[in-house]
């Protein structure tokens, strides 16, 4: 064999080598956890039964039974494992095991024996209370290709209880798909159901479609229900409702969902009259565009998506027309001639207030109806809070301006900005703040948020417990939330505090906003002539960054200098991650690097010392 032939056997056998153990390494999480044992349990009460089916913490190596609301221990009953020993704390489980002789939220030793094998790890039994129960089970037993593709739909059964354990529906051919946008990337999915018959679910109006809001951003599950109850009571023509539900799919424990009503127009959701001009419409990020199914650009460089109804070629071309006449009166300071303007500034107040990041852009809704002929914009219904209220890191900051605060790097809220500085708009926009928020917001603070963070607060642990990998690596993560509601009343408190002194004490603020380029931002609001070293509570960002440039003087951010006008300042290059963010998100190129040197080392030593023997040496 010549010198050449061995070099290149060497080569590929140690290549082989090489993608062989990255093979393994890659798949040997994965192959851990398809090889875990599944513990099946049968929720029986009155005359029902469910299964549920517990969930492994490969991690803490600890099992988790998720028990729901309506059911306790004594209705749980062991599904038997052929060929398999289970033992809790010592004591054989099967099938007439009284599992009430265990507590919950506690950790018991869990012995497993498959024939000569035995593994030890942790078991927990965790029940929620107050929720309603919410079974979900495709035809294909599995879930995998609606969470590959949101546009695919599977028939279900569907079994949903109340609290108490009343079979509130039972619909056995309906069907259930994916649904979101920036939810849909996470690994707490959103869905939608779409029921058979239109039916009353939890007391919120018969229709056939639900959706399922995972709030996989929100670690604390009550944003979205906190605002979503607010805004029903400060006079917008339409709120969707909500209920909490613990979501089981095909027996596997999904979370706490809030199972909502869709947005759409008929008479038990928003209803705007049978005129056939009359429509709905949403706001969407203008990268979106292709994917809307009825998506227009306006002259400002909006995307909208027509929702309601389904339109001919002649009628889109018409609501883009109103759609573009309303904007021309905004940005044209005619705020009177298409708009509301009670809804444009009830819409307005709920994204200030509560610090919704999506303000005058994603998800944000309008819809027209002609009245005496002539075509009247109004906005809402409102739609996705679950990053409020300080739940992004970056927009923890109560004392800003968020509704009205131009972005540079993305939509850059046009209708907002203008129309908060039209006088008439901005005297509407106090009136309505001290006559109609005001009162609601002292009732949120003194008991309503408190109330309803311990209505759920079992559920919720429930699902921190299910979700906490994935909540924590989220960039919205805001390890402080306690489940509580304190994190939460006291953004507010402190956001009430600034506007009541901007609005109602006329103090005269600057706003001051920080981008970086992938359009992550934090805002703040100074009082005229304070520096920024003068004010004790901005980001630890801001300080940790010394290449923040004034994007119409071209000037370096200088925390010393008085604050005189309104300005946004731009970050060349993105450090708000973490190294540890980092080192999760690239642990797999960070390992791929040194055992490519390694080779490559190895792979030179052995050319050397081929080389020294062909050469005598």
């Amino acid at each position: 064999m010549s010198r050449i032939q061995k070099n290149v056997i060497i080569i590929v056998s140690l290549l082989a080598l090489l993608l062989i153990s990255l093979f393994c390494i890659k798949n040997a999480e994965g192959a851990l956890e398809d090889n875990t044992l599944e513990l099946d349990f049968n929720v029986i009460h009155n005359s029902y039964r469910n299964t549920i089916t517990s969930w492994y913490d490969g991690e803490n190596n600890i099992y988790y039974v998720f028990v729901p609301s309506y059911a306790d221990l004594n209705e749980i009953i062991f599904q038997d494992i052929i060929n398999c020993r289970i033992e809790i704390s010592g004591i054989e489980i099967d099938e007439t095991t009284d599992l009430s002789v265990f507590s919950y939220n506690k950790d018991y030793d869990l012995r497993i024996t498959k024939g000569k094998n035995s593994e030890s790890s942790k078991i927990n039994f965790m029940h929620s209370s107050n929720v309603s129960t919410l079974f979900v089970n495709t035809f294909s037993g599995s879930m995998k290709k609606i969470n590959a593709d949101k546009n695919y739909e599977e028939a279900v059964q569907i079994e949903l209880y109340t609290p108490h354990g009343d079979l509130e529906y039972n619909g056995k051919k309906d069907s259930i798909k994916g649904r979101g946008d920036g939810t849909w990337s996470a690994e707490k999915k959103p869905y939608l159901l779409i029921l058979s018959e239109a039916k009353d679910l939890l007391g919120m109006g018969a229709a056939e479609k639900w959706v399922l809001l995972s709030n996989p951003y929100d670690e604390t599950c009550i944003r979205n229900k906190i605002v979503y109850d607010f805004a029903s009571k400060i006079g917008f023509e339409w709120t969707p409702r909500c209920e909490f539900v613990d979501l089981f799919l095909n027996g596997d424990y999904a979370g706490l969902y809030l199972l909502a009503e869709k947005v759409e127009i008929r008479e038990t959701r928003l209803n705007i009259g049978s005129d056939e001009r009359n429509f709905l419409c949403r706001n969407e990020q203008a990268d979106r565009l292709r994917s809307l199914k009825n998506g227009f650009l306006t002259k400002s460089g909006r995307a909208v998506e027509i929702t309601a109804p389904n339109v001919t070629k002649d009628q889109k071309k018409q609501i883009i027309s109103t759609v573009q006449l309303m904007e021309d009166c905004i940005l044209n300071n005619n705020i009177e001639c298409y708009i509301d303007l009670e809804s444009w500034a009830r819409q307005y107040l709920i994204d200030e207030v509560f610090g919704n990041t999506d303000a005058d852009n994603n998800s944000s809704y309008f819809y027209c109806k002609y009245i005496n002929d002539k075509p009247v914009i109004f906005r809402g219904p409102i739609w996705d809070y679950d990053r409020s209220i300080g739940g992004a890191y970056y927009l923890s900051n109560p004392m800003s301006f968020i509704a009205c605060t131009p972005r540079a790097r993305t939509q850059l809220r046009p209708y907002n900005i203008t129309l908060y500085n039209n006088s008439l708009f901005y005297d509407l926009i106090v009136e309505t703040y001290v006559k109609d928020f005001l009162p609601q917001l002292e009732l949120l603070l003194d008991h309503e948020i408190t109330n309803l963070a311990q209505n759920v607060y079992d559920a919720v642990l429930m699902n921190y417990a299910r979700w906490e990998d994935s909540y924590r690596n989220t960039r919205y993560h805001n390890t402080q939330d306690d489940f509580s509601g304190s994190i939460l009343k006291r953004f507010l408190s402190e956001r009430i505090s600034f506007l009541n002194s901007a609005w109602i004490q006329n103090n005269d603020y600057i706003s001051v906003l920080f981008e970086t380029v992938t359009g992550n931002f934090v805002s703040y609001a100074i009082e005229t002539g304070y520096s920024f070293s003068s004010f004790d509570q901005y980001d630890v960002i801001i300080l940790n960054n010394s290449g923040w440039i004034n994007q119409d003087t071209g000037e370096f951010f200088d925390p010393d200098k008085p604050v005189t006008e309104d300005a946004v300042y731009l970050l060349t290059q993105d450090d708000l991650n973490s190294p540890i963010q980092f080192v999760k998100q690239h642990a797999y190129i960070l390992f791929f690097l040194p055992v490519c040197l390694i080779f490559g080392i190895a792979l030179l030593t052995f050319i050397i010392i081929d080389r020294r023997r062909y050469r005598g040496k």
